[in-house]
């Protein structure tokens, strides 16, 4: 009925009517038309239907009933989660991270997900109540990055938003509006080489890859007219020395393209996306760009731009809240004792580790409180060093280096940045070291005073606050060394805590070392015996970063105990004990009580024809390959273990999968160095007794060690060789699992399978000349 008057508009508009009517061939046209109208009309349910919408939705399209939506070639979907759900494990997101200090913030989440495995900005999100239409939360982004606003938050993934309801009651369902920015499957892709001096053209706009620097390092930008865009390094942040890269890109010419989503591609494909800035905008943000990427350095292939495809909005209505279960963690944690117990709480640390003065367990507020600020200026001199020593590679402490860093106007690591630029030293740092120095009293006097000795310069440092360090030495005494409850103190103050611990073992390494030096091994086992106390508070919450912070503590106080060992400086009673505590020093134990635990009566896979849950790939898995008592773990994966893997393997999944390999390979690690160490301790204590070492650690047994050493990397015996009557090489197979004949590992303490093994010798290295940075 409607094709002959659509054919009529068609045919008048064409001027092209004649005194027959309306011809065929507009008939046609206007059936063909109206079909396609009625098709639509027919595919678009009432609810899609922008008038359905509240004027605040303003008009988004809407997805459809099981909250997924499709936008041009990207198909996405909604999660609606719970914190203790196996996705938010993927994302990296404890339970402590949704906590606030009193436990009412009350988050709920929600995860954007796309499924063609792109990636997806939110830009602005919304949360209405479904029933009342009433706004419950707000969040916007701006150019650069993240603008917040109360109760809603997106966070810096870019596709999780955060609801804290605080003590209000949530509705059973919301509506999320939803303004993000994607590409389209097939936009155009520039890649550049992951190498320093790639680049490539977009348009008139080029983009250049400067420097490729291993882990999260902190750096100031610095953009004047007298010299190019510098960059000033800083040191690696908390828990990143292996698990990220930081990238400076450079652009040059007229930038035209608005937004770009950048990507670091593995050599397996994957792509990498970095946490913040989550899009690049030259225009906005400035020519030189410092991107951090979740991948190894040495496992990029190279760098992808994509040029984003515009802005959607949509919306998904009546979303059902989830009931949130409770979590098994809580029982895993420690009661806390009585603060005059606590190692930490004792009068100089107290106000660090949120323990008022005088009260039992009273916490107080730690973030920049005067009193922490101060002792962590009287110390900045020791987390200036260049080095502790590496018993992995058989290097000792050269304390010429410590002074000439402790009298340098430019620290060596800005001096090196200068030339690699072609910069004037100066042009980076500008006396940042002496600026440092000028709030660090001992700092100050050491600069104000002639140079002695490299050992008289340290000696005068530690003598300068020997009270401070000696009330901590005895305090390393007392029964227990707690931090407070992760879930009181919350991620922020939690991770803040743990990084204070790491920065107390630079002056005890530093009086440790000066210590070995002069003879005095009881001040130097007083002060190993700090650090490995501040490891173990470091471990005393069951929570993965504090398991990798009492590791990198413990990797920190080996160097000098076998700096000592070399020289035959450690006494028979004081290497009983050191080998003793590290007995009880156990990081595989340590992961796994951190990691979530199945539940009471759930199945460690879901049986029948369905894939495993995530919950039952983790379980079966990860923890299945961590010896709950320790000390060892399986590192290789058996054929079913990754069948199960890749029947679930969506982007965060694959993630979670990524880092919690890294996290077993630098467990194992951290493991073999204990072992090794405990081992080492027997063999001195034989070479006391005998001024020999025995031709097999069996010998060690009974009298040294109660049982012979378990290599942690296979659960076979530690390999041992000796070469002369003074001279050994003990070693594990190290995390490639394979007997590389005593080669030390390539990558060093980094869990990663590289080729070499994990190796103490007796003796140091003849080709080791110079010392590392181990920050």
């Amino acid at each position: 009925m409607l094709c002959w008057p659509m054919g009529k508009v068609l045919a008048v508009l064409d001027g092209r009517r004649n005194r027959r009517g309306v011809g065929w061939r507009w008939w046609l046209w206007g059936g063909a038309i109206m079909a396609g109208m009625a098709a639509s009309l027919a595919a678009v349910k009432l609810t899609e239907r922008p008038e359905a919408l509240p004027p605040a939705y303003e008009g988004a399209m809407v997805a459809d009933a099981s909250h997924q939506i499709r936008i041009g070639p990207n198909t996405i979907r909604l999660h609606a989660l719970t914190r203790e759900s196996p996705k938010v494990r993927a994302m990296g997101l404890g339970r402590s991270f949704f906590d606030s200090p009193a436990g009412h913030e009350n988050p709920k989440l929600f995860f954007i997900e796309p499924l063609d495995r792109g990636k997806v900005e939110v830009i602005e999100a919304r949360l209405f109540d479904h029933a009342t239409h009433a706004v419950l939360g707000v969040d916007r982004r701006d150019a650069v990055g993240q603008r917040p606003a109360p109760q809603l938050e997106i966070h810096p993934d870019g596709r999780l938003i955060v609801w804290r309801a605080g003590t209000n009651v949530a509705p059973s369902a919301v509506d999320l509006w939803v303004r993000a920015q994607s590409h389209g499957v097939g936009s155009e892709v520039h890649r550049l080489p992951a190498r320093a001096g790639a680049s490539t053209k977009l348009s008139d706009a080029g983009i250049a890859v400067r420097e490729i620097q291993a882990g999260l390092r902190a750096h100031t930008v610095t953009n004047s007219l007298e010299h190019p865009t510098a960059i000033a390094w800083g040191d690696l942040l908390l828990g990143s020395e292996v698990q990220k890269t930081t990238v400076v890109f450079d652009q040059a010419g007229v930038w035209d393209w608005g937004r770009c989503q950048v990507a670091a591609v593995d050599l397996r494909g994957r792509r990498w996306f970095p946490s913040t800035p989550h899009f690049v905008d030259f225009a906005v943000q400035g020519r030189t760009q410092v991107i951090a990427f979740p991948v190894v350095a040495d496992q990029i292939h190279h760098f992808e731009w994509r040029p984003y495809g515009g802005q959607h909005r949509f919306c998904f209505t009546d979303v059902k809240l989830p009931v949130e279960r409770e979590s098994n963690v809580a029982a895993l944690v420690p009661a806390a004792g009585p603060a005059a117990q606590n190692f930490l709480a004792t009068p100089a640390l107290a106000a660090c580790f949120g323990f008022a003065a005088g009260r039992t367990n009273d916490p107080i507020t730690t973030d920049q409180t005067d009193g922490c600020q101060e002792l962590n200026h009287r110390f900045l001199w020791a987390g200036h060093l260049p080095g502790g020593g590496d018993w992995r590679r058989g290097i000792v402490v050269d304390l010429s280096r410590w002074q000439q860093a402790l009298r340098a106007e430019i620290s060596e690591g800005d001096r090196r940045m200068a030339r690699r630029n072609g910069l004037p030293a100066d042009a980076l740092a500008g006396g940042a070291v002496a600026s440092q120095a000028s709030v660090s009293p001992a700092w100050t006097a050491l600069r104000a005073r002639p140079a002695g000795t490299p050992l008289e310069d340290v000696r005068f440092l530690l003598d300068h606050d020997r009270a401070v360090l000696d009330e901590i030495r005895r305090a390393a005494r007392r029964p227990s060394a707690e931090l407070r409850s992760s879930a009181e103190l919350g991620v922020e103050e939690l991770q803040a805590q743990l990084a204070r611990l790491k920065g107390w073992v630079y002056p005890f390494r530093a009086s440790c070392v000066a210590g070995l030096i002069e003879g005095d091994a009881a001040t130097a086992f007083a002060d190993l015996e700090t650090m490995l106390r501040l490891g173990e508070a470091a471990g005393s919450q069951p929570v993965l970063p504090g398991a990798l912070v009492k590791m990198s503590i413990i990797e920190l106080s080996l160097s000098p105990l076998w700096q000592g060992l070399v020289e035959h400086q450690w006494p028979d009673a004081e290497l009983a004990q050191i080998e003793n505590r590290l007995r009880r020093v156990n990081p595989v134990a340590d992961v796994r009580r951190s990691l979530p635990q199945p539940r009471a009566g759930e199945p460690p896979v879901h049986s029948g024809p369905d894939r495993p849950s995530r919950d039952g790939v983790w379980h079966s898995i990860y923890l299945a390959r961590l010896d709950p008592d320790g000390p060892s773990a399986r590192l290789q994966l058996f054929a079913a273990e990754r069948a199960l893997l890749d029947a679930d393997a969506d982007a965060a999944t694959r993630a979670l999968l990524d880092g919690m390999e890294q996290t077993i390979g630098k467990t194992v690690e951290s493991q073999n160095g204990i072992t090794l160490a405990r081992t080492a301790c027997a063999l001195e204590r034989y070479w006391l007794a005998n001024r020999r070492y025995p031709e097999t650690l069996d010998e060690l047994v009974p009298g040294f060690l109660p049982k012979p050493p378990v290599d942690p990397a296979n659960g076979g015996p530690l390999k041992y060789r000796r070469e002369a009557p003074d001279r050994f090489v003990l070693y594990s197979v190290g995390v490639n699992g394979q007997d590389d004949g005593g080669r030390i590992t390539a990558s060093g303490y980094s869990g990663r399978t590289e080729p070499g093994d994990s190796v103490w010798r007796n003796h140091p290295a003849q080709s080791a000349v110079t010392d590392t940075p181990q920050r």
